[in-house]
């Protein structure tokens, strides 16, 4: 039986594709892109924000 969804995703749209996008960690200093993925250098399991979050320094 398939979960229902959060309560903030019955709403506006774009609402939802901005909360979402709050909780990964796009952007970070740590994402290190392999191949055709990303991981946590961290060594997080999922992909979410967490305390060690850093935006600060671009890669490039």
């Amino acid at each position: 039986m398939p979960k229902a969804m959060p309560r903030y995703m019955y709403g506006d749209p774009l609402d939802a594709a901005i909360r979402n996008e709050e909780r990964k960690c796009t952007g970070c200093r740590h994402l290190l892109p392999i191949l055709d993925r990303e991981f946590c250098g961290i060594g997080r399991r999922t992909l979410t924000k967490c305390r060690k979050y850093d935006p600060s320094v671009k890669k490039g």
